[in-house]
């Protein structure tokens, strides 16, 4: 909803946003209610533990390679791959038309370019198994 012209010149014209969907605020407080019976590190080594399982599994194949430090120090539950030969975006919407897959494609120009994949801590340890298992069969046969 746009705001009225008197608040043109106002900062207050970003706020109005017409009918706030109650749902936000209500399920707020179901996600952090559960985000506290997890606990942060509990959540954190659940992440860690998601993106160490693709990634050990794709880490030797050839062509790939893991752009996301592995310290845990330094990285979380996201992490960047990509495959010599094939371009991130090409990638990305091979593995969404193929297997499903839903990843994004990150670009740092004159760089390099990548796939993102993040798991979050409902990913089942099958839905990680496949993107490694697609990554495995897309390095063996090709796009």
């Amino acid at each position: 909803m746009a705001a009225p012209p008197e608040l043109d010149d106002n900062i207050r014209k970003f706020e109005q946003i017409g009918t706030h969907p109650i749902s936000n605020r209500n399920a707020i407080t179901e996600a952090i209610t559960f985000n506290e019976s997890i606990g942060i590190d509990r959540k954190a080594a659940r992440l860690r533990y998601l993106k160490d399982r693709w990634m050990d599994r794709v880490t030797d194949l050839p062509g790939v390679e893991i752009l996301t430090p592995r310290s845990p120090e330094l990285s979380c539950a996201i992490g960047t791959m990509k495959i010599e030969g094939i371009g991130a975006a090409e990638l990305v919407d091979h593995l969404l038309a193929r297997y499903r897959i839903h990843t994004r494609p990150r670009f740092v120009p004159g760089e390099w370019e990548g796939v993102r994949v993040t798991p979050n801590v409902f990913t089942t340890l099958k839905e990680v198994d496949t993107f490694s298992e697609a990554i495995e069969t897309i390095v063996k046969n090709g796009i």
